[in-house]
């Protein structure tokens, strides 16, 4: 006998929000930012904020302390 459970697919819980100078990706259930994308297409840059606290905004990032 097949579980079901063994073929159910969970999400992570990732929101993506766009903004004018690129994307960010938060994780819904702790509103926390995890990555956020400056620019668009192939030149885009990531940077991994998973471990710092920073509040966006649509002409850009704060880095808080």
């Amino acid at each position: 006998m097949i579980k079901l459970a063994e073929f159910i697919h969970h999400p992570k819980p990732w929101g993506v929000y766009e903004f004018p100078w690129g994307t960010a990706v938060r994780h819904e259930p702790t509103r926390k930012w995890h990555n956020v994308f400056i620019g668009y297409g192939e030149n885009a840059k990531e940077i991994d904020v998973s471990d710092i606290e920073v509040i966006l905004y649509d002409n850009g990032i704060e880095f808080a302390e």
